[in-house]
């Protein structure tokens, strides 16, 4: 998003000074998703995440949420009732190497990561990779380049699977979107050049230049307090939020 950002975060690995209520309750809910997926009594768990919000009103506005949380929990239930789920994998972290082959998450040798939130893999060799999101709903296409990044992850470290669905939990509204499904085939022939061309992209623009990207997530990074271009700017960054998306019917059924 910005190499100014990319700065403060991972070379300089400072701590963000300012971080929005947004993400702080989008973080306690995502906490509390994850505990009751591994098997923590839901009580327990929503009680713990709600620990981690400063204000009444963060507690306000998480507490209108739980009964989303309720019911996409539910559906994961009604999933594991109809599905022949073999493995389920929460806040999987997984990496490749630069020739694309697998290797741990923090080893010395790896060359892109990521961390699912959610991943079953279920009848036939398949996989369903869902990414919970609580802030504003987008177009799919604005979660494109991720959910790629993860189906390259998929297809590198689960040599069994045929065929990768792509979702996003928009958590505020109890809903899941899927991408097309993609056949392992696929994402080797077509998403790992992809990837593998973004991060020379992102490498490129950061190759010893950190100046700041203004954009619309600029009123969102927590290092805006300390950012040269937003204090120069007197206020708002320039940029624009992408067109929510239209309400669609939800495909839970397909994975």
């Amino acid at each position: 998003r910005c190499p100014h950002e990319f700065e403060f975060k991972y070379i300089k690995r400072l701590k963000e000074p300012q971080v929005e209520p947004d993400l702080r309750i989008g973080k306690a809910l995502h906490m509390a998703i994850e505990a009751v997926l591994v098997h923590k009594p839901l009580a327990e768990a929503l009680a713990n995440s709600r620990k981690e919000l400063l204000h009444e009103e963060e507690h306000r506005r998480y507490d209108e949420l739980l009964p989303a949380v309720h019911t996409f929990l539910a559906r994961i239930d009604e999933f594991r009732a109809r599905r022949r789920v073999r493995s389920e994998y929460v806040e999987h972290a997984l990496a490749v190497n630069s020739d694309f082959e697998p290797t741990g998450f923090n080893a010395t040798d790896a060359f892109f990561r990521g961390v699912w939130d959610l991943g079953f893999v279920y009848d036939d060799d398949w996989l369903a990779v869902v990414d919970h999101k609580s802030g504003v709903r987008h177009v799919m296409s604005f979660y494109e380049d991720q959910l790629h990044g993860y189906a390259v992850l998929a297809g590198t470290h689960f040599r069994d699977i045929r065929k990768i669905w792509l979702g996003v939990h928009f958590i505020a509204e109890a809903a899941v979107q899927w991408s097309p499904p993609l056949e392992i085939v696929d994402v080797e022939g077509q998403m790992v050049p992809r990837v593998l061309s973004l991060i020379e992209q992102a490498a490129e623009v950061v190759r010893g230049n950190f100046e700041p990207r203004p954009s619309w997530w600029c009123d969102r990074c927590g290092y805006r307090s300390v950012c040269t271009a937003k204090r120069n700017s007197g206020g708002d960054a320039p940029g624009t939020i992408p067109d929510f998306a239209e309400p669609l019917a939800d495909s839970a059924e397909s994975a």
